[in-house]
């Protein structure tokens, strides 16, 4: 997901919150006359704590709400948090993500470009506004903004910009830089199961077996792959003539995923799409 790395925490608990700066202008002590008085300053300060606390709070509730497809109640919770706090740039990507997902995309484009006003280099928001652009028709525009978000220095997950920007190639038509994409995204995370999929996908698509097994193999190497993972592993495998592979693969899909859509086409037997 294109959530930043602080919502993540919000997620975790309210006390790990990484509380927004806010920057009070203290008036200097060599300045009496225009001296804030020590109570006032401090009453000030805690203030200014609570009432990031209370849009924090608005923030985690938007974030979980969002998570459970809630798109209203959780649009409600970041506008909150936004009228407690109107320059919160993480409050205003996150209501950017539930107004896309809501069908809102003008809205969202709105608060995604004013998120970035406030913090023109923070990886997450420029990651989220190339998302935006991808999924508005604008595919071409948003591989600069992605490849800006995964160069700034203080990103956690680069390979998310990356993985993103390989998608959108491949949305528009552009197997070859989905690839580049991709596998630049898995030269820093090779364990990156969503990268492994997609180019197990493509090898698949131009019917490159071998280098399709090796990135199927990587992707399902995990406790719980997912069901995409498991499915391109099923397809390599009949493909490469491994019944013993194929069998194992499918018994994991059944157990770990009944109700898939993967699964049902492999009930169905359709296996090139």
């Amino acid at each position: 997901m294109r959530v930043s790395w602080r919502l993540q925490r919000l997620s975790a608990a309210l006390s790990s919150f990484l509380l927004l700066t806010a920057c009070a202008g203290a008036v200097s002590a060599n300045q009496p006359a225009f001296a804030v008085p020590a109570a006032s300053a401090s009453a000030a300060d805690s203030a200014a704590a609570v009432n990031q606390r209370r849009a924090d709070a608005h923030l985690q509730l938007a974030l979980a709400y969002y998570q459970q497809s809630q798109w209203q109640v959780a649009l409600d919770e970041a506008t909150l948090a936004l009228r407690i706090g109107p320059e919160q740039g993480d409050a205003l990507s996150m209501r950017g993500l539930i107004l896309m997902a809501s069908g809102r995309p003008a809205l969202a484009g709105a608060d995604f470009l004013q998120a970035l006003r406030i913090a023109p280099e923070q990886p997450d928001y420029l990651n989220n506004y190339a998302w935006y652009l991808c999924q508005t028709g604008h595919a071409q525009a948003s591989l600069d903004w992605f490849e800006r978000a995964a160069a700034q220095a203080d990103y956690r997950s680069p390979e998310k910009a990356l993985n993103n920007a390989g998608a959108c190639s491949r949305t528009a038509g552009d197997a070859a830089a989905a690839k580049r994409y991709f596998q630049r995204a898995l030269a820093l995370r090779p364990d990156n199961a969503r990268g492994n999929v997609a180019l197990a996908e493509l090898y698949f698509n131009d019917g490159d077996y071998p280098h399709a097994r090796l990135h199927a193999e990587r992707a399902v190497a995990g406790t719980k792959p997912g069901a995409d993972a498991l499915w391109i592993a099923i397809k390599v495998a009949r493909k490469s003539d491994q019944a013993g592979a194929e069998k194992q693969l499918l018994a994991q899909l059944r157990h770990l995923y009944p109700d898939s859509a993967e699964y049902a086409a492999y009930q169905r037997g359709v296996f090139d799409e």
